[in-house]
């Protein structure tokens, strides 16, 4: 219950002070969702990106574009 009030307080400050996380948060409730439900998206958004870095061990680049292979 602690975690999900961190991860809960994150995701507002990366809805406030990180424009992609915004965008991300306008886009979810322009498609219909709740605020809670697209908070909850954000959230899992969040915990993706940390993983992410986690696992590549490299800082985390805003403008990184994933690859796909054609």
């Amino acid at each position: 219950k602690q975690l999900k009030g961190i991860f809960h307080i994150a995701a507002m400050a990366a809805i406030r002070f990180n424009p992609q996380m915004k965008e991300y948060f306008d886009r979810k409730k322009k498609e219909g969702k709740k605020g809670f439900v697209a908070m909850n998206n954000v959230k899992n958004k969040l915990i993706h990106q940390m993983y992410a870095v986690v696992r590549t061990k490299t800082p985390f680049n805003p403008e990184y574009v994933y690859k796909r292979a054609a």
